[in-house]
């Protein structure tokens, strides 16, 4: 997302190109106006622009001034002069403040439009080289020294300068590069408004699902106290999905770019309490997991085994919490003996119940894909409890409802599955087509046909009520290759056709 400011007196020219300048065409997101320098500085600290379109002869402060104070505090900033003067020593000042572009009145919208486009071009290149350079920072090459010039700034940085690594690292993979870094520039923003100093960001990927970001501020107590931190992580939270999952890491405060790969080290070392302390949440620099090298006694393995063969599940349970609590307040980091003792649980309790060879082998794949994948011990607890429920001959009714649920689950995330059959469904739980019929009457009332086509004719009536999509295509969405058959079938189901229906409902 790029922000512009127009800073002009004229309000007749800054009302002009605001409204004809096809600014979104140009890449440009957001763009904010000014009357003058001191309202343009006001705006400025607010939405921190990354282009500055600024007439030059203005009242009181001019352009050329205000563009030095734009530079001192944001040093990426793009500049566009415009005047209507031609005097030398303007042109000498643009030059000087390595202005884009310098554009006389009466003003060519197509010469400005030039400007622009040159000046995000610019913002994005700066961009790419500073996520370069991070990159260079965190992996040096053998023996390379890495010298920078951060920020886009045309000078070194000053002493007295801090810098500080943090790591955002989430469950799911990162797939947009540029958005992602917005919402962290938006969260840095944050942060920076009530602070006198600068404070700074540089964005790159780590690995797919973490993200390294490179704070520097020239306030020193801004990104060290661990009130700090917070504010930084609830401003980040504030603007993820309620669905999204991150863990924040952050390392210890360096002052130098020499020493950001240690800043770099101590973030690794905290994110690895994103074992115990789970997801959504964050750590200082000072936090750290430990080693756990324990594991199950043959006597607890009994105790679990004999709780299970005399199908005593809240004894099982307990069992199987306290290991939980135990991993967490050792504070434990993910290693082979902690995802070792769920293996173990694990294969218990498929050794216990009453499975085919070829079902036990492959829930064993599958266990063991996902306690190897799981980062968190919360995520391997909650995987051998669900299998726990599962398990007994006493909890026949628990384990059906849980298994129709899934069936239910799978029918609705894919109902525009034309080929979805009763055999798909009973292969999807390990289950034959027949034992699933049964069991699935015996606890819905219905088949699994007439509740698929029912859940199906219940999505439908949603979507008719959207008169953005049309009729064949609803039909799609629903699992119905013909649009004839989905007609009859609706009709059946509603007492009406599906075009009467969406009439009935948009009158």
């Amino acid at each position: 997302m790029l922000n512009l400011l127009i800073v002009e007196d004229e309000q007749v020219i800054r009302n002009g190109l605001e409204k004809h300048v096809p600014w979104q065409e140009l890449g440009i997101d957001r763009v904010f106006t000014a009357e003058n320098a001191e309202c343009g500085l006001r705006i400025c600290q607010d939405h921190r622009p990354d282009i500055v379109v600024s007439d030059i002869n203005m009242p009181g402060m001019n352009g050329v001034e205000l563009c030095k104070c734009f530079r001192e505090k944001f040093p990426q900033c793009q500049i566009i002069f415009i005047s209507g003067y031609s005097d030398k020593e303007y042109l000498k000042a643009a030059i000087t403040l390595g202005a884009v572009s310098y554009v006389e009145k009466p003003i060519d919208i197509k010469e400005l439009s030039g400007a622009v486009k040159q000046a995000v071009e610019r913002v994005r290149q700066s961009s790419r080289q500073n996520e370069t350079v991070l990159h260079a920072l965190l992996q040096p090459a053998p023996g390379e020294k890495v010298e920078l010039q951060l920020f886009g700034a045309e000078r070194q940085l000053e002493q007295d300068v801090i810098f500080q690594i943090f790591l955002l690292k989430r469950k799911e993979i990162i797939r947009n590069l540029d958005e992602f870094t917005q919402i962290c520039k938006q969260a840095v923003e944050e942060i920076a408004g009530e602070c006198k100093g600068r404070l700074h960001m540089l964005a790159d990927y780590v690995e797919e699902n973490c993200f390294a970001l490179l704070l520097s501020s020239d306030c020193l107590d801004l990104l060290i106290k661990e009130e700090q931190g917070r504010r930084f992580w609830e401003a980040l939270m504030s603007k993820r999905n309620e669905q999204d999952k991150w863990f924040l890491a952050a390392g210890r405060p360096v002052d130098s770019l020499e020493t950001v790969i240690c800043s770099y080290h101590s973030a690794q070392n905290a994110m690895k309490t994103l074992a115990y302390k789970g997801w959504n949440n964050f750590a200082m620099p000072d936090e750290a997991a430990r080693e756990y090298l324990g594991t199950i006694s043959l006597e607890e393995e009994h105790a679990f085994r004999k709780a299970l063969t005399d199908s005593k599940i809240e004894e099982a349970k307990q069992i199987l919490q306290e290991w939980y609590t135990k991993l967490v307040e050792e504070q434990a980091e993910m290693s082979f003996p902690v995802r070792n003792i769920y293996y173990i649980l694990d294969t218990i309790i498929m050794q216990v119940e009453d499975m085919t060879p070829r079902k036990q082998r492959e829930c064993e794949d599958a266990g063991r894909r996902f306690l190897d994948e799981a980062q968190t011990i919360y995520e391997m607890h909650g995987f051998v409890e669900e299998h726990l429920q599962w398990f007994g001959h006493d909890h026949e009714e628990v384990k059906a409802n849980i298994l129709i649920k899934k069936v239910i689950d799978y029918m609705n995330a894919h109902l525009a599955d034309r080929d979805m059959s009763i055999k798909l469904l009973a292969d999807e739980v390990y289950l034959t087509p027949t034992y699933l019929s049964s069991l699935f009457k015996k606890t819905t009332g219905s088949t699994i046909g007439q509740y698929l086509t029912e859940i199906r004719m219940n999505r439908a009536q949603e979507l008719l009520t959207d008169p953005g999509w049309k009729l064949y295509q609803v039909a799609e969405m629903v699992g119905f290759e013909d649009a004839n058959y989905f007609a009859k079938t609706f009709k059946k189901k509603t007492g009406m056709l599906p075009s009467e229906y969406r009439e009935s409902k948009l009158q």
